[in-house]
């Protein structure tokens, strides 16, 4: 399925989850892993302050000590026929570090356990994940450990076919290929989503009665032609093509869990910093809602015609 996967591991937290998806999505014999583990302990730079040597030398003897921690992990994939080998880099700046090494590496897929962060975590510090969506270019498998993945799994791609999120046209049905992919690999198939929101309540004040309902009736029906008119190019059966109205943060969680989809394959685009800060994505938000794995994809830059 991919031939060289980067999984991004903490020493500090149970990794099993991350592995599994790895070892689920590896091609045996031919993909390669990277266990790359970004570290970093104060003390060694406090206590070392005015000696540069000894701060060198502490940093090599934990970042060695790290890596023995990681090698369990590395059994586990070789005796699963994966070639795969540990890097453990000192990062003060973990966030900046990761998008450094990203984009000067060629990994087809990067896989990352989604870890759970307070409220206060969420607003006021940076964290992994939410940089990870705003700022990698490459495909991202967000792990949720709880995820269970039957025999012949259903992957569900979460469309926008209105292209009401700004996000490309092409975008979408680079989603689908991806989710044929992942589920011929792993024996399953596939099932499209797309969640559209209603009229605002707020809106009730501001219109008759007659004039809502014409109003809401437009708009489901423009979501309606829509979907269908995406679904032509899909020979996929009506009982896996789910369009639902509603709030996706609450549609999206509750289809995966009524038909067990232990994978949602969806799109993210790129924003402005205050964009960011202001509404965030529908990606970032997910990962605080939804029970599954989730796979990201960015879409491709346009290709210059001849």
């Amino acid at each position: 399925m991919f031939d060289h996967m980067l999984v991004l591991v903490n020493i500090e937290k149970d990794n099993s989850a991350a592995i599994e998806r790895a070892i689920l999505l590896a091609n045996k014999g031919r993909t390669e892993v990277t266990l790359l583990s970004l570290v970093y302990n104060r003390s060694l730079d406090v206590d070392y302050l005015f000696n540069e040597e000894g701060k060198y030398k502490a940093h090599e003897g934990y970042t060695a000590q790290c890596k023995r921690k990681l090698l369990p992990l590395q059994h586990q994939l070789s005796d699963a026929g994966i070639d795969a080998h540990i890097e453990v880099l000192w990062s003060k700046h973990k966030h900046q570090d990761i998008i450094t090494y990203l984009n000067q590496s060629d990994f087809d897929l990067v896989v990352k356990t989604i870890r759970e962060h307070t409220f206060i975590q969420k607003v006021f510090y940076s964290h992994n994940e939410w940089h990870l969506i705003r700022e990698s270019q490459h495909p991202l498998l967000m792990v949720n450990p709880n995820a269970r993945y039957p025999e012949s799994p259903t992957i569900t791609a979460a469309v926008d076919p209105v292209h009401s999120h700004d996000k490309p046209a092409h975008l979408d049905h680079l989603l689908v290929h991806e989710s044929l992919h992942l589920a011929k690999h792993l024996g399953g198939d596939i099932a499209i989503f797309h969640s559209y929101d209603p009229i605002p309540p707020s809106l009730l004040t501001d219109v008759d009665s007659v004039s809502y309902q014409d109003l809401s009736d437009s708009i489901r029906q423009r979501h309606q032609l829509a979907f269908q008119d995406f679904m032509k190019r899909y020979p996929i059966d009506a009982d896996r093509t789910w369009l639902q109205e509603g709030d996706i943060y609450e549609t999206l969680p509750e289809t995966l869990k009524t038909h067990q989809s232990p994978m949602v394959v969806m799109g993210a685009v790129s924003r402005s910093q205050i964009d960011q800060w202001l509404i965030g994505s529908t990606a970032e938000r997910l990962l605080e809602v939804v029970g599954t794995d989730i796979f990201i994809l960015k879409p491709k830059p346009p290709v210059d015609s001849v």
